[in-house]
């Protein structure tokens, strides 16, 4: 029986749909470690000061932003290396 007359897609369509997916890359896994040095320090900050409400606390801000600012040079590293394949 024919797949198109059977409601199926066909092969092509199937194929192009697995190309653009694109499934775990390198881009991705930079993207999504930096996306967990941002939170993590982040929420880190966010509940220590709650429960110890000391807002001003240096020792905190010497660990929390260079972790964040590491977090978003890899999500931009991510990006521009898939800019930079594509190209």
């Amino acid at each position: 029986m024919d797949r198109k007359l059977a409601g199926q897609p066909s092969k092509s369509l199937e194929r192009d749909h697995v190309e653009k997916r694109g499934g775990f890359t390198i881009f991705s896994f930079y993207r999504f470690f930096g996306l967990i040095l941002i939170s993590i320090p982040l929420g880190f900050y966010v509940v220590w000061n709650i429960l110890y409400n000391d807002w001003g606390d240096i020792g905190m801000y010497s660990f929390v932003a260079p972790v964040t600012i590491f977090g978003i040079l890899f999500v931009a590293l991510g990006f521009e290396k898939e800019n930079e394949s594509k190209a």
